[in-house]
């Protein structure tokens, strides 16, 4: 029975890292939302551009409506703040999604243990 306890303790806090990750990710998605409405209001502004972590390029920004978005495999498409604000919500409510899939095996696994 210990073993069992063990085991469903440990998937536990597995699922509970996956929770902290889909948070993190969704808390991403939120700030890229924001900065983009942000970054449209500007237009012809000097701005830096991270080119690796840590290192930073200025440029001027010309085009504050459209972005290029990676759709996978390094490529890339433009597309419309709307479009790509569309986008960011439709991964969000696919993490809110699976958060919640993962919140359901949590409980599931935490009566388990008390069961134990």
């Amino acid at each position: 029975m210990t073993e069992n306890k063990e085991l469903l303790e440990q998937q536990a806090m597995e699922i509970h890292q996956q929770l902290q990750t889909v948070e993190k990710q969704m808390q991403d998605l939120d700030k890229v939302v924001e900065d983009i409405n942000e970054i449209s209001k500007e237009k012809n502004k000097q701005i830096l551009v991270p080119i690796h972590n840590g290192v930073f390029i200025k440029a001027k920004l010309e085009d504050s409506e459209n972005f290029m978005v990676n759709i996978g495999s390094n490529i890339s498409v433009k597309k419309t703040k709307k479009d790509t604000q569309d986008l960011l919500e439709q991964q969000r409510e696919e993490l809110s999604n699976y958060k919640q899939q993962l919140i359901n095996l949590f409980e599931e696994i935490a009566k388990k243990i008390q069961n134990v």
